[in-house]
């Protein structure tokens, strides 16, 4: 005859086994896929962090170099001293328009 008590016994047990192991397993499952979404998100802002850098470093090679700057400062200053020299010379020139001026109009001429 069966023991009818023994069986509900080792039933109740296997099934409590059983969702025991359904448990692991889910809490497994999401803590995997929660830390997927994770990385997920971690490797779409390194993505965009990389294509930025790229960005800003294709844009470096074209600034001008210290030496560039330097050839561009002295460049300025040559056209500034130029600038000073037409200055003077424009004066010059003033100021002999202004003595014909004066002699035109003292001679009546």
């Amino acid at each position: 005859m069966i023991d009818y008590s023994a069986a509900k016994f080792w039933f109740d047990a296997t099934q409590t086994a059983f969702m025991a192991f359904v448990s692991i397993y889910v809490w497994w499952s999401n803590r995997t896929r929660a830390t997927k979404a994770a990385i997920d998100r971690v490797d779409a802002r390194v993505t965009t962090h990389e294509t930025r850098i790229l960005l800003i470093e294709q844009s470096a090679q074209h600034t001008p170099s210290h030496e560039d700057i330097g050839a561009i400062h002295n460049r300025v200053d040559q056209v500034g001293q130029g600038v000073r020299g037409l200055e003077g010379e424009m004066k010059q020139i003033n100021h002999t328009l202004h003595l014909i001026q004066q002699h035109l109009l003292e001679t009546g001429k």
